[in-house]
């Protein structure tokens, strides 16, 4: 939607009732309103009232009529009324879009306006298939969601109306629900709602274009409001990089650049106070290492010794409008230490921290650059190493499981719900919904929670593994599934043999049954965390095109419960190339 060079972006906000739509709606509009971006506010599926109380709302006597009816439920009518008004919210998202917000951009000196719909597609698919039942494999076209019959004026079809980029808000279902206001008139009738709807909603996307489902970008709303406004804000700019009001200017990038490095020299400056009085002596240089998203993280070069720091501060090092808690640092000094003192070769060791200053030095323990995610790319990763690794893991397991002490206060819990639904609740998949609650009723024990190939390293035939700061009391087989996960996901980026390595890691760490159908699914549901993670991409080097084929395909896969692991690797192949 082209106007002498100035474009209108559109933006969708998606998720069921009390995930905060309208909450975050208004912080963009604000945000925007900051910018001086021109923007437009809609209705995009549901009703609206017609009453003029908002921008997005102008008076309408047919709209009050309209929305009155719907919300009667009388008898079957309120089917054919519904098709009506998502007709008449299409129509006029056209004209908003086209002609109001056309003008409003044309009058100011931006080069672009943004156009925010409230519901869009994906509300809409999640009606027609609570009314429809559709077979899992249905992908609805532009008449099943606008029956012939509604378009009485002017057709339209999906494309029309397609937004730019749709942000899906999810959180669970417990969450949504303790979020009602017991003494709201309508408590029982919305509690319903989520009840009934919730597992209709996450599966409704699954009935999608492809076209539709790659523009979608999933986003835990159960966090605090500033966490989930960050993501928001980043996943826009991710998917608008041309919109230079959304991103730094040159003179900014410089101002910022600047601060940065007078933040390293304050971060460095902090460090050798502290080694000064520890006992750390001759040290040469405090040189900071890349790559962090919560710590702030230094080398710490001496005579004859190499130490790592970790600064944690009051943001996320990688995302500074994230708030965080420096006092935090303890919990992964508290997992070090539990951790190396059962496996000295393995872990580092803390050599000393300052939990006030979120300060934490620990022994290295390898080279970062000979990590496994290396070895993996560059095809130098062996079966042998596979089973040292699958064996290694096996005795952690094993020895963490009599560690009875949890470490966080609250015994982990909170910690333990939220790896669990950022990792798979955050992909809307009816399936991993199912692996979260059955995990959830399984025995717990201390578990890493990150084995991630960046954070594992073989030095001289042992297994090595640095950072911490996710231990806590979970699934044992969460960690067996996630490494895994990575087997895969690499596999198909360099072209290794996924299914015989990871069937000779599980055989090495004795998991008790190789081809549990759980397994296989937390195995899927990280590689779609991986694929799918806008805020946070992780490095893969394959094409936008062969990514969404994948999570197209992993979905499917999901829905499976008969699953070799060589047909997930046949099958995720042949996506990626197809």
């Amino acid at each position: 939607m082209e106007n002498q060079e100035k474009k209108i972006v559109s933006i969708a906000f998606e998720g069921i009732h009390r995930t905060g739509k309208g909450t975050h709606i208004e912080n963009l509009k604000n945000r925007l309103g900051e910018l001086g971006i021109p923007y437009a506010d809609i209705r995009g599926e549901g009703s609206r009232p017609g009453k003029g109380g908002t921008t997005g709302d102008p008076p309408s006597e047919p709209w009050l009529k309209l929305n009155e009816a719907l919300h009667k439920r009388e008898g079957g009518e309120d089917v054919d009324r519904w098709d009506e008004a998502a007709y008449r919210l299409a129509r006029e998202l056209i004209v908003w879009r086209d002609r109001f917000l056309k003008r409003k951009i044309e009058a100011s000196d931006s080069p672009f306006g943004a156009l925010i719909v409230d519901r869009s597609l994906l509300s809409r698919a999640a009606l027609m298939k609570h009314r429809l039942q559709p077979p899992p494999d249905k992908i609805f076209s532009t008449e099943d969601l606008y029956p012939e019959k509604i378009q009485n004026r002017k057709k339209i079809t999906v494309e029309m109306i397609l937004p730019d980029i749709i942000i899906e808000l999810v959180a669970p279902k417990e969450v949504l629900i303790s979020r009602l206001e017991q003494d709201d008139p309508r408590y029982e009738f919305r509690k319903r709602n989520i009840e009934t709807m919730y597992v209709t909603y996450m599966e409704a996307k699954n009935h999608l274009s492809e076209e539709i489902r790659k523009r979608i970008v999933t986003i835990d709303s159960s966090r605090n409001e500033d966490e989930i406004f960050t993501d928001i804000e980043v996943a826009i700019r991710a998917k608008f990089p041309e919109l230079i009001a959304l991103n730094k200017t040159d003179e900014n990038q410089k101002e910022t650049k600047d601060t940065e490095e007078e933040d390293i020299e304050g971060r460095k400056k902090i460090i050798e106070d502290f080694l000064n009085k520890s006992s750390i002596t001759d040290v040469e240089s405090i040189e900071p290492v890349s790559g962090g998203l919560v710590h702030h993280v230094f080398c710490v070069h001496t005579k004859d010794r190499e130490y790592y720091v970790k600064l944690r501060g009051d943001r996320f090092a990688g995302m500074p409008t994230v708030e965080s808690n420096p006092q935090d640092i303890r919990n992964e000094a508290k997992a070090l230490r539990i951790a190396s003192d059962l496996f000295p070769d393995t872990f580092p060791h803390v050599v000393a921290k300052d939990d006030s200053k979120g300060l934490l030095v620990i022994s290295s323990i390898m080279n970062p650059e000979e990590n496994l995610l290396r070895r993996l790319r560059e095809k130098t990763l062996t079966a042998d190493d596979i089973v040292v690794i699958g064996s290694t893991l096996r005795k952690i397991h094993s020895s963490l499981a009599t560690v009875t002490e949890p470490i966080r206060e609250d015994g982990d819990e909170q910690y333990y719900k939220n790896n669990l639904l950022y990792r798979l609740g955050s992909q809307n998949n009816s399936a991993l919904e199912e692996v979260i609650n059955d995990l959830s009723k399984e025995p717990r024990q201390l578990m890493l929670g990150d084995l991630s190939p960046k954070n594992l390293g073989l030095v001289d035939g042992q297994l090595k593994i640095c950072d911490l700061d996710t231990v806590h009391r979970g699934n044992a087989k969460f960690d067996v599934g996630f490494f895994v996960s990575h087997i895969y996901t690499h596999a198909l980026e360099s072209n290794y043999p996924a299914a015989s390595l990871t069937k000779r890691f599980l055989e090495s760490h004795e998991t008790d049954d190789v081809e549990e159908v759980q397994l296989k699914r937390i195995v899927l549901g990280i590689m779609l965390y991986r694929l799918n993670n806008a805020i946070v991409p992780y490095p893969l080097n394959i094409t936008d095109e062969e990514k969404q084929r994948m999570v197209v395909e992993i979905n499917s896969l999901l829905t499976k419960d008969n699953l070799e692991w060589e047909e997930i690797e046949k099958k995720l192949r042949y996506a990626k190339s197809h």
